[in-house]
């Protein structure tokens, strides 16, 4: 009786993690990630590169967003329904980086693609100035 619940319960692991494979394949088609979150891109660009930063590493998963010569880099990755958001910059000759996981972003609105940049945005700022305040000695 134990075997069969067992087995049971495999099989509906299974089918949903097959569903939700099928169903990323499905979001990620005709559209790259950079395309379906356009809006959040270009109001991070604009803030870290004064809009020109450039598209590299473009897989189908996920792309990095840089601008040549640059002191930082953004890393954009899409997995399961989530949004991972990895941002790296170069301060004082020392690496600070923020990450952030953004969930359910399947289908986004502009408006979520707005706060979703301003967010991270709102995040690295903080995590600049309180680098910032300890390299100085102020904390």
């Amino acid at each position: 009786m134990i075997i069969i619940i067992v087995v049971i319960a495999g099989m509906y692991f299974m089918y949903h993690i097959i569903k939700e494979l099928m169903d990323e394949k499905a979001y990620l088609r005709g559209q790259s990630l950079a395309q379906r979150i356009s809006r959040t891109v270009q109001i991070i660009n604009d803030k870290a590169y004064n809009g020109m930063g450039d598209i590299i590493d473009m897989e189908t998963r996920g792309f990095s967003l840089y601008q040549k010569g640059g002191d930082q880099i953004i890393r954009f990755q899409y997995e399961t329904g989530e949004l991972i958001i990895t941002w790296r910059y170069l301060l004082y000759r020392l690496e600070i980086a923020h990450e952030k996981v953004f969930h359910n972003i399947r289908n986004l609105t502009l408006e979520q693609q707005e706060n979703i940049a301003v967010t991270m945005i709102h995040e690295m700022e903080e995590v600049i100035n309180s680098h910032k305040r300890v390299v100085v000695g102020m904390d």
